[in-house]
This record gives structure tokens, C-alpha cells and sequence, in this order.
């Protein structure tokens, strides 16, 4: 079997998809870039063109999130009968329009996405949240969280198969060394982001913790400050984007990690974190509670008040057991598995109409 790989990002959860798909399949890949909105169409002709002049060769298309790109993947796949697969990564499958957040905020953008949703062949989400789920954590902002809020009845298949991550040997005595550091990792350079991933929440808890250690990593410090509109606490630190040994390094150095987002699939920094030990607090939003399960604390509304109590109630619990979760559930190896065997069955199934199914 011949795969396309189409990528927009070269993210490290990305690339290892594209190692297991070229260790099974035959695989080419190209990367879809374009420097600006203005050539985005120029681009998008291109990418069509050269799916016409080349691609009719592939038996399967796989890419990575429904965007613009989708548009000329789609109707290629249809026009010529080639398979198209597609990981739902979040941005794609939720709209909350006080932030102007997800695919669908824009008219022509979300037409796109709900085009692609419907004729894709393989549409593979990482957890069933973004398929559907009734968002309650945050009473500010109304969160449409799921692709079943966009397309109703898709014409291809839609399997889940979560994230998959190496899972490093700890030893019990580095375990026993964990300090008394609460961290949470996000790339926040918007405000939008900020507010995303709930770092004004995470703000607002250790001003109520002022003898406990917090650290936002991979946040930009003065546009952090600005929007918190008063003196970041002293017990804050803010980092810059960490290496991954740096990060692994931190990971195994801290008690707690908080995932406090609006709205995730699977979140990566999340199930590392976990991975190293770090016991998990988080939002009830998106897939956060799935990867948590019972080794962590969920914090239902957002509130820094139930954040803290949270907090101190994780405080107390057996880091060993968020690592087993992790390497039990979350596996590289569970991954390759499924992976593989849901793109053979792409290729020789046919296509048949279908409502939605959380797998």
C-alpha cells in the first residue's frame, strides 16, 4: 500500500505517526505551508495540482487536521477515488465564539471542515470528547466541543485511537525527590491562548497559595503580566520554551502538573507529565478527565478556590499510579496497532453511510 503523508506542523507526536506509517507502508511526505493569508488560494491550487499531476498513484491520503488544506485533499480523494484519513487534533472540532476560537469562527473556514467531516473517508479523533461532549466547566464562554456539532451524519468511518507516548523508567528514589512545584506547560502567545488554556485560572490559584512554587512553561512573560492586569504573584515563574531534556528534567522535578483548559482532545504536555510522575489536576473539559481517570484530581467548575482544594487533595496521592495509567492506556505501541490496522481496513472496506459513534 502506497500513503501521502500531509503535514502542516512537524510536531514530535506528528512525526511519530509518520515513523510507524513508513515502517508499514510505502510513504511519501510533503509538508503544506503558506507564509501568509494572501497566497493561501495560490497555494491551495497548488496543492491541488500537484495531487492531480502526482497523488492519483497513493492509495491513501493521511493528514494531520481539517483546515483550509482539507478542501483540495477532499475533493481530489472524491474526483479520483483515492482514501483520505484524518487526525482530529481540536482546533477542528470545537467553536466557542466569545474567543474567536476553533475552524469555525471563520464563515468560508468552517464550510471547509464541515465539507471535509462529511466525505472523509477515515476521520480519527484521539478521544471521544471530540466526537461529543457537553462542556460545564467554565460558565463564561459557550463551548461547542465535538465534529457531531458540525456534520451529523459523516459518510465515512470515525475510530478513536488515543495518543501515543515512550514511556521513560523512573526509579522509585527520584519519585521520592519531587519537590513541592506545581507547573503546567502551554505555548501561550495570544490571548487567546492564554485564556485557552487557562492560565488566568492558574494565576489566580497561587495568589491563593503564596508558599507553594508555580511555573507556567513556554509562556511569553510580558504579554502574561499584561493580561493578568496587576503584579504577577512572587511564587510565579515564568519560563521560556524549554529543550526536551530540560522539559523531561522539570517533569520529573514537580508533584503536580494542572491541565485547566476551556477545551483539549488528548492533551500531550499532560500524559508526559503524567508519564515522569507528576500527579495530574485538571479541568473537566475536552478529553483532560479521560487521560486522568482516578490518579488525579478533576476540578468540575472554574473556580481558583477548587483549584486550590484540588491541588492540596493531589498533594496526597500516589505518583506511580499516573504513570501506570499513562503506560497502560496512552502506549506508543497500543497506537501502532490500531493505527495500522484501521488504514488496512480503509482499503479494502466500502464506503456506507453512518450516524455517530463514540468507539
Amino acid at each position: 500500500m502506497r500513503i501521502l503523508f500531509i503535514k502542516i506542523y512537524d510536531t514530535t507526536f506528528i512525526r511519530k505517526d509518520e515513523e510507524i506509517l513508513r515502517q508499514h507502508f510505502k510513504l511519501d511526505s510533503i509538508r503544506f505551508r503558506y507564509p501568509n493569508r494572501f497566497l493561501l488560494p495560490i497555494k491551495l491550487i497548488q496543492l491541488f495540482l500537484w495531487l492531480v499531476l502526482h497523488g492519483r498513484k497513493y492509495d491513501v491520503i493521511f493528514y494531520y487536521f481539517i483546515d483550509f488544506h482539507s478542501l483540495p485533499i477532499t475533493v481530489f480523494g472524491k474526483l479520483f477515488g483515492v482514501k483520505t484519513a484524518v487526525v482530529i487534533g481540536g482546533y477542528d472540532a470545537v467553536y466557542i465564539p466569545e474567543l474567536r476560537y476553533g475552524v469555525y469562527n471563520n464563515p468560508i473556514r468552517g464550510a471547509i471542515a464541515r465539507f471535509a467531516l462529511k466525505h472523509t473517508d477515515l476521520l480519527l479523533p484521539d478521544d471521544d470528547s471530540l466526537i461529543y461532549k457537553k462542556e460545564t466547566f467554565s460558565d463564561e464562554v459557550h463551548i461547542l466541543q465535538g465534529i457531531a456539532n458540525f456534520v451529523k451524519e459523516p459518510k465515512g468511518k470515525i475510530e478513536t485511537i488515543r495518543g501515543g507516548f515512550d514511556i521513560p523508567a523512573i526509579p522509585d528514589n527520584a519519585l521520592n525527590k519531587k519537590e513541592n512545584l506545581i507547573i503546567t506547560v502551554g505555548f501561550i502567545n495570544s490571548e487567546k491562548n492564554y485564556y485557552i488554556k487557562g492560565i488566568d485560572s492558574f494565576i489566580e490559584t497561587a495568589e491563593l497559595m503564596p508558599d507553594t512554587r508555580f511555573a507556567i512553561v513556554n509562556g511569553d512573560a510580558e504579554l502574561i503580566a499584561r493580561l493578568h492586569k496587576k503584579h504577577l504573584p512572587e511564587n510565579l515563574d515564568i519560563l521560556p520554551f524549554l529543550p526536551r531534556e530540560k522539559l523531561n528534567e522539570l517533569f520529573l522535578k514537580a508533584k503536580i502538573y494542572c491541565q485547566l483548559s476551556l477545551t483539549e482532545g488528548t492533551p500531550n504536555a499532560l500524559c508526559e507529565a503524567m508519564s515522569y510522575g507528576c500527579i495530574p489536576v485538571g479541568s473537566s473539559a475536552g478529553g483532560i478527565p479521560n487521560v486522568i481517570g482516578d490518579t488525579g484530581v478533576i476540578v468540575e467548575k472554574k473556580d481558583a478556590r477548587l483549584i486550590r482544594e484540588a491541588i492540596l487533595q493531589a498533594m496526597k496521592l500516589e505518583p506511580r499510579r499516573s504513570i501506570k495509567r499513562i503506560k497502560d492506556r496512552y502506549s506508543i505501541g497500543e497506537r501502532e496497532k490500531r493505527l495500522i490496522r484501521v488504514i488496512n481496513s480503509l482499503t479494502s472496506s466500502k464506503r456506507r453511510r453512518k450516524k455517530w459513534q463514540i468507539r
